[in-house]
This record gives structure tokens, C-alpha cells and sequence, in this order.
């Protein structure tokens, strides 16, 4: 019984590593960069109504034509991932949009760190298009920058690419991928206040990077000097 057990305990750890190994290899051959905007669904207005800035962002075209597309569920998103990198290439942003709070609306699903634990099977499933020092998470969504616990679980999940939320309502910018106010960015261990979230994703990187080389530990939001001079 315990020769069993341990062979079942080392198939378990070859079958883990293979895995990783095997997204590692899938990570390395991707070489073309993809930016991938996904949007909460939302209604028409009724007359006279303000309408939701989801529902406007769903018209709105930016850049290249790069526009919002709509997903309902974890599922729909996780295809949308895979398909918008084909074989070739990897995230460089994935910008999720939608309502926010304590957590945020991914399609029509609330995560949270109550809920993130039901879908972390599906959400993983995306990793092999995400690597860590060139892939960043935006969560476009008000308020859920304030979450450093979800922020960080999302970084986990996603194999530790980085997460940036803003602190802040979202509501002027209807489509125009742009934060409003100040951001908060995590990996699995480390976040920081950035006060520029809407600089280039390579400088946001180089910033979070920054701070993991000087404190290795959560920071206050107060040492905008040093981001100041890195972003010079």
C-alpha cells in the first residue's frame, strides 16, 4: 500500500509538470502579439434614461479597428481567447470590461473572492496565451482596484501575469480603453498604486517589476517620485 501510494504521489507530480511544461512550450512558440477587449453585456436605454456605458462601448471602434466584444459567460470568453490567438499569438492586454464593486462582472458571471473558486478550472484554461512579463490584465470595471486579495487570486489563476484595476467609477469612458483616476497592479505577491494606468503596457510591467526588485512585499501608494523618474 505505501509503494502504491508513492507511485501514485510521483505519477501525480510527473503528470502536474508535464502540464506546466507543456504550457511553458505553448507560451515560448507564441510570438505575435494580440490585444483582446471583452465586454459585459447591457440593454438599450429607456427614454429618457442615461445608457449604461456598456451599451455604448458595444459601438465604439478604436486604433486598428479594435473594438468591445461582448461575452455572457467564463466559457464564452475563455473561446473568445483561444480564437482571437489562433496558434501564433499571446496576450499582450486583456482589457475586461463591466460593472465593479468588491469584485467585477466577467460577461454576465460576478467574481469575486467568494465566487473566483467555481471558475478557476475554465478561467486557467487561458494561460498558455499569457506570458508573465509581457501579458497584462486589465480589469475595466469601478472600484475593484481597492480588492488587493482578488487582484492577486486573479494573478494566481492566471499563471501570475499581472492584474491592473483602478480605484475609481468608471463611467465617462464609454468605449476608449483609458482608466480613469489612479490603478492598482498586483501579481501573485506584490501590489503597488500606480498613478499613470494608462501608461503603455511595457511600462506598467517595468513599474510593477521595479517595486518587486526594491521591496519584494505590498506598498503603499505614496512613492509616486520613483515612478515619476522610472517613467522619464
Amino acid at each position: 500500500m505505501i509503494r502504491q501510494n508513492k507511485f501514485r504521489g510521483a505519477f501525480r507530480n510527473w503528470k502536474q509538470n508535464k502540464v506546466i511544461g507543456e504550457i511553458a512550450n505553448m507560451s515560448e512558440q507564441r510570438d505575435l502579439p494580440v490585444d483582446i477587449f471583452v465586454l459585459q453585456p447591457a440593454k438599450p436605454p429607456l427614454p429618457g434614461e442615461r445608457p449604461d456605458p456598456n451599451y455604448t462601448a458595444q459601438s465604439k471602434t478604436w486604433g486598428d479597428g479594435e473594438k468591445w466584444t461582448v461575452v455572457e459567460t467564463v466559457v464564452d470568453f475563455v473561446n473568445h481567447v483561444k480564437v482571437s490567438c489562433g496558434d501564433r499569438k499571446y496576450v499582450r492586454v486583456l482589457r475586461i470590461g463591466g460593472h465593479g464593486g468588491s469584485g467585477f462582472y466577467l460577461g454576465e458571471v460576478w467574481v469575486s473572492m467568494s465566487t473566483i473558486d467555481v471558475y478557476e478550472v475554465w478561467l486557467k484554461e487561458i494561460i498558455p496565451y499569457l506570458i508573465p512579463g509581457k501579458t497584462l490584465i486589465c480589469l475595466d470595471h469601478c472600484h475593484v482596484g481597492s480588492n488587493d486579495d482578488l487582484l492577486k487570486k486573479l494573478s494566481t489563476v492566471f499563471g501570475g501575469v499581472p492584474v491592473l484595476a483602478p480605484f475609481d467609477i468608471q463611467f465617462d469612458n464609454e468605449g476608449a480603453p483609458s482608466f480613469e483616476g489612479n490603478g492598482r497592479i498586483c501579481n501573485t505577491e506584490t501590489c503597488v498604486t500606480t498613478y499613470s494606468p494608462n501608461e503603455k503596457p511595457s511600462d506598467v510591467l517595468s513599474f510593477l517589476a521595479y517595486y518587486e526588485v526594491i521591496s519584494g512585499k505590498t506598498l503603499p501608494g505614496s512613492d509616486k517620485g520613483i515612478w515619476d523618474n522610472l517613467s522619464k
